[in-house]
Formats: structure tokens, sequence, C-alpha cells
């Protein structure tokens, strides 16, 4: 998910998803990072009541680990001023949920932090919520940031902000370090909305045997920033770009989730606690066990059927153990020539993303992909096909036959090569991904 504010009707789009549709990316962090931050024990030592939730969440004077500008002012003086609720849960596997919540007596606006702890863990994870309660549209609402907190620098060491490239290089997640003297600024963000190509939104910061490890859940057009106003403390930031929105009586949005490891101590004991975490409460189970990802065989879309075909004979001949053959992004679209192997900077896939025919001129015979996904079957294999259903581009048929079902272009960046192909070119998502005729298109198509 531009640096253009959003429209008011984008406010009907939750601006957060699941922590989970990150996960995948944690195994970069766990490789590479030395994870850090704020006070709390040891994570061998770990006590039965997380230290910084009762300092930061739910002590009265605490300031809220999260924050927004409502109607012009900042949410740190607007809650003080609001009524205050909290509430408490127990949750499955031993967690406990805690729900704060303030209402403006003016206009209605709801605002809910539901956080969770996890025991014998110093992990915290937590979301916002917005809900108009009123009777009117909400004044605006804006810069909201799932997290906004300070940590404290710790010793006369220098401190360090640890994070991971993204996939668009050789160098892919590649560990990257960024001493931050004071004054100094660090903004790493996802602006395109898609690909985390240039970084991934998870963080480690270190300072003096101590530290704080934060995640943030990938919505899109993720930013999460650094600075150090004075020598003694390092502010974060962390949200959802560009929001500034108003909401219409009874509507609600949340923020992204946030993940954050505060502790103190050994790093590889830090580093041991975050990987214990994701496999135990972001990791699949089945029958009580982490899912083993399948090994997968990555080709090309654009592949001619006769060489996927040949690929799958020699994969299955030469026992190489490959459970899914993979079929890449260039598959789709107007039927025309297409490198067989991708070639960066001349490949045309994104000019055709809303346009789920299959090309013909690799995939000939009018028999679509049913040729490769026959023989991976065959041969003990399953099929894995990319596409990507949250977003169209404009002039391809879903976007001409179901314009009901777009928000307006959020992108422009193959404005002009869609237009030599003969679009529009603009980048448009889907009004309300969860709308069931949304899911019954997709699953008519996943069936053919």
């Amino acid at each position: 998910m531009n640096a253009m504010k959003w429209k008011l009707r984008r406010s009907k789009r939750a601006l957060g998803v699941e922590l989970q549709t990150a996960v995948g990316f944690f195994g970069f962090c766990l490789m590479t990072s030395c994870l850090v931050a704020a006070a709390v024990d040891t994570p061998a030592d770990l006590p039965h009541n997380n230290q910084w939730l009762n300092e930061h969440l739910l002590n009265s004077k605490a300031q809220p680990p999260f924050s927004f500008v409502y109607n012009g002012q900042g949410s740190n003086a607007l809650l003080k001023a609001w009524p205050k609720k909290t509430e408490t849960r127990q949750l499955d596997g031993g967690r406990t949920e805690y729900v704060v919540s303030w209402t403006d007596p003016k206009t209605g606006l709801q605002v809910r932090l539901e956080a969770q702890e996890f025991p014998e863990s110093p992990v915290l994870e937590w979301t916002a919520y917005f809900k108009n309660g009123g009777q009117a549209d909400t004044p605006i609402l804006d810069s909201i940031q799932a997290l906004d907190v300070s940590f404290p620098v710790v010793g006369q060491g220098v401190s360090t902000i640890l994070y991971s490239k993204g996939c668009g290089g050789a160098d892919t997640y590649g560990l990257q370090k960024k001493s931050l003297n004071q004054l100094e600024t660090l903004r790493l963000s996802n602006d395109s909305g898609g690909k985390t190509i240039d970084t991934i939104p998870f963080f480690d910061i270190i300072s003096g045997g101590s530290g704080l490890i934060g995640a943030v859940g990938w919505p899109g057009d993720w930013a999460i920033g650094f600075s150090r106003p004075t020598e003694a403390a390092i502010a974060v930031t962390a949200g959802m770009q560009g929001t500034n929105l108003s909401l219409h009586p009874s509507e609600e949005i949340r923020t992204p989730e946030v993940l954050l490891l505060p502790w103190q101590g050994d790093d590889i004991d830090a580093h041991n606690v975050l990987r214990r975490h994701v496999l135990k409460y972001h990791t699949p189970h089945y029958d009580g066990k982490p899912v083993v990802l399948p090994v997968s065989h990555l080709g090309w879309g654009g592949m001619k059927t006769s060489t996927s075909l040949k690929l799958i004979d020699q994969i299955t001949e030469r026992n190489l153990g490959f459970e899914n053959f993979w079929m890449d992004a260039g598959w789709y679209g107007a039927d025309r020539p297409v490198d067989e192997f991708q070639v960066f900077g001349r490949e045309d896939w994104q000019l055709y993303v809303g346009d789920w025919r299959v090309n013909q001129v690799p995939h000939p015979e009018g028999r679509g992909l049913r040729p490769i996904a026959d023989a991976a079957h065959a041969n003990g294999m399953k099929l894995l096909l990319w596409f990507e259903p949250e977003r169209a581009i404009v002039g391809t048929p879903l976007t001409m036959q179901h314009p009901d079902w777009f928000l307006g272009e959020v992108n422009w960046r193959y404005r002009r090569k869609r237009r030599a192909a003969g679009g529009k070119g603009q980048d448009v998502q889907f009004r309300q991904p969860g709308c069931p005729e949304i899911h019954d298109r997709f699953d008519l198509r996943r069936d053919r």
C-alpha cells in the first residue's frame, strides 16, 4: 500500500493487516540481527509480569505507545483529557489481552488499543482501532502512528540500528547497520506499497547491553522512522504513510499490528527469545507441529509450456525432490511474444496485472496451463501459480467489467509503458478485498 494523501473514501479500507503476513521475513532478521532494547529482565530470567507493559501501557500516567492527530490536535494531550477504560481477559495458550479505550465526548470517536501479553515472554503485540461512535462524520484523523515510543540510550557506546535490505538485488536481505548520533535520523519505508524492494519492516536498536526489537505488520505503504533529538533517547515511530481521513458514523479502521521485544543482557538470548516466539505464535501449526514449507522449483511464467514440461521430466529423472513446480509472473495478459526467461528491465508482467487470461504465445493450443499442471501432478508435485488479486492495471478486462470493485488510481509508475502497450496505465486497488463477488471471481479462475 504513496506519498499522496489518502482520498476520503480510502478511509473505508483497513489500515493494516495481521503481523502474520510479514512473518515470513522474520527468518532474515533472526539470521542476521543482534536484537535489542528498553528495560526488562534478561530473557533467560523472565518475570511473569511484563515490566514494559506495566510501565508504558497499564500505568495511568504513561504515554500510550501509539499516536495520531485529530482535528489538528496531538493525541498525547487529547487522550489525557478523554475518559479511559481498561479491560483484561484471558486468551488461549496462556495469553492475556488488555483492551485500553478512550472516547472523545464531543465527537464520539472511540480509540481502542488491543495488546497481548504472552506467557514467559517479554514480547508484546498490539493493534490500535479507531471507530466513529457519533452521528456525523468525524473531523480529520491523520498522522496515525501504530508505534510511537522513546528508547533510552544506555552507556557511553554508540547506539546502532540494525535492519535488513529488501528483495531488490544480489544482496537480498543483507544486514545493514546504522549508528545514530544526536540530531541524526533514519527512515525505512516501502514507498511502492508492493514488494519490499528496499527494506523490510523489522528493526533492532542496540545500546549498551540493552535493546529494542520491533516489527510492523506488512500492510503495504509502511514507514518506520528513527530520530535522536537528544543524547539520552532514540524516538521510534511506525505506521502507514499519508493517513489523512474522516470516518463516517459506525465506520472503523485499524493500524498495522506492532510487535515489540524490549530486553536487557545478551543479544543472542534476545535473538532466541524472538525466534521461539515466532515459531510458537506466528508459524502455522498442524497436529501440534510447525508447518514445514515445501521445496519449490521456481520458473518464469513466460517460459514456454514445452520447456516447463522438459524441466518437470528432468526433476523427476534426477530425483531432485522438488514438491512444487512454481510458475512466477509473466504467464498472463494479452497474447504476445515474451522472453522465456526473466530479463530485468525488459519484462512487461507488471503492465498486465489484473488480466489473468493465459498468454497463448508461450502457452499455446488453447489449453492454458493445464498441461503443466497435469505433468506436475503426474510426477508427484503441485503447481504453485503466482498472481496478484489485490490490484489491477486500468484498462485490463477486470477494471473495465467491474469498475465499482476498484479504488481510484494510487500508483502511476506504469503509465507511460502501459500507454505504449495500448492501456491507460494507472495501478488501482480493490475497493472491498473481502467482498463475496471478488472472492467468487478468483475461486472460479483458480478452478480452471
